[in-house]
């Protein structure tokens, strides 16, 4: 095959990458990052993707830019009244409990409602299951965010068992 026959097809491939992730160069890291990809079962469309490093949840029907801040805002203040003594005040851990972030972190939990449900019925360990489902939510969202997870929609049982940690 000829080279000028092959340029239009490079153009192509570069040009649907560039445009794919929205124009900028990402960093090698974020390009790196695990890629999580899930099926939305309310429409049957993509619900989770990471065309350019980013994580995104978007969950049935749910609109970009439908940012949840105010469950992530809530969690993160219940994190730090009830989680931070035993796990720090960013999830590094203090020597009580184990850190919630960094490699090979959260690893027992299959998805983000695993990780949702034990919150719910062991946390804090002074109080287990005091927390109200709306609050593990809360801090789980919380969690997500912290660990590069975006949210377009609140954080619910339905999303929360296609995000993969």
């Amino acid at each position: 095959m000829k080279l000028n026959a092959i340029k239009p097809i490079l153009f192509s491939a570069v040009l649907f990458t560039f445009v794919a992730c929205g124009g900028s160069a990402k960093s090698t890291e974020s390009l790196q990052q695990v890629t999580q990809t899930t099926t939305d079962p309310c429409a049957g469309n993509v619900c989770g993707t990471n065309v350019c490093g980013t994580n995104v949840a978007n969950p049935c029907g749910a609109t970009a830019g439908s940012v949840p801040s105010a469950q992530i805002d809530k969690g993160k203040s219940l994190w730090a009244d009830e989680c931070s003594i035993c796990h720090g005040d960013d999830g590094e851990g203090n020597g009580k409990a184990l850190p919630i972030m960094g490699e090979g972190t959260l690893s027992q939990f299959a998805n983000a409602l695993e990780l949702h449900k034990y919150i719910m019925e062991s946390m804090p360990k002074t109080d287990p299951g005091s927390l109200s489902s709306e609050d593990s939510a809360a801090v789980t969202a919380w969690i997500l965010q912290k660990r590069g997870i975006t949210l377009n929609a609140p954080l619910t049982d339905t999303n929360a068992a296609q995000l993969k940690l």
